[in-house]
């Protein structure tokens, strides 16, 4: 049902991994979700409950790591040298949505990229979606001292879920509108920021 828009989603959505090392020196890693690549300029969109994780970890980094250098902290944002400018992270609480832009994006990475639908029009309650995103993925991250990195296998699985509409939510509050789907299906935890279709 979903076999080729699966290969689709693949192409322009990736997993967010979480890898840090504590005062002890064990390694650690986690899914925090995914994101969607937008367009040719790397930008990228992700649920704001990531973005925010994120920056709540690199905070707690920056004040930790003064008193023990050996605390490590990275991200792996779907390929090994892609890196996101936290500087141009637009975040909006309240449509739990978050854009930010890939440094040194390298568009021959993407072949196809998302087009979006609005969820108040052209939906019929009943019809099949599917959610993609990185759940059950098991992360074994080492640390390399000599290079300051972190490295571990990047084959991180997907995990597609189907779910049927439920119904269209538009949330409005002043002149803020935010339009969401709801499915009968819940998202599984390293989906948040995936995409929808």
């Amino acid at each position: 049902m979903f076999q080729n828009a699966i290969k689709i989603a693949q192409q322009f959505t990736r997993p967010i991994v979480i890898l840090s090392r504590n005062e002890n020196g064990i390694c650690s890693a986690s899914v925090a979700g995914a994101f969607i690549i937008l367009n040719e300029d790397g930008w990228i969109l992700t649920a704001n409950h990531i973005a925010e994780n994120i920056l709540r970890q690199l905070s707690h980094f920056v004040n930790n790591v003064r008193s023990n250098p050996n605390i490590k902290l990275s991200f792996y944002w779907g390929r090994n040298n892609w890196q996101i400018n936290f500087s141009t992270i637009f975040r909006n609480d309240y449509s739990d949505l978050a854009i930010g832009q890939i440094i040194a994006f390298d568009k021959s990475s993407v072949l196809n990229y998302p087009k979006f639908k609005r969820p108040d029009v052209n939906f019929d309650f009943g019809e099949m979606l599917c959610k993609f995103g990185y759940s059950f993925a098991k992360v074994d991250p080492q640390y390399s001292p000599q290079n300051n990195t972190f490295t571990f296998q990047p084959n991180i699985p997907f995990f597609p879920i189907d779910g049927i509409y439920a119904r269209a939510h538009i949330k409005t509050e002043g002149n803020s509108v935010a339009n969401f789907i709801e499915t009968s299906t819940a998202a599984l935890p390293g989906q948040s920021g995936g995409a929808d279709f």
